[in-house]
C-alpha cells in the first residue's frame, strides 16, 4: 500500500509493474493502470468523492 501522504509523482515511482499513466477524472488527478483488454474503467470510491457533484458521471 501507498501512504497517501506521497505526492503522485512519488506514488507513481512506488507502484512497482505495471504500464502507469498519470491522468485525470474530471479534474481530479489520478494514476491509471493501462489494461488494454478491459471492457469498462473504474475509479476507487476516494476519488469519486472528490469529483465535484455537478460532474459526477450517473
Amino acid at each position: 500500500m501507498v501512504p497517501e501522504s506521497m505526492g503522485a509523482e512519488e506514488r507513481l515511482h512506488s507502484l512497482g509493474e505495471g504500464l502507469l499513466v498519470k491522468g485525470s477524472v474530471n479534474e481530479v488527478p489520478v494514476i491509471f493502470t493501462t489494461d488494454t483488454g478491459a471492457s469498462i474503467t473504474t475509479i476507487s470510491a476516494e476519488v469519486y468523492h472528490m469529483i465535484l457533484e455537478g460532474s459526477k458521471p450517473g
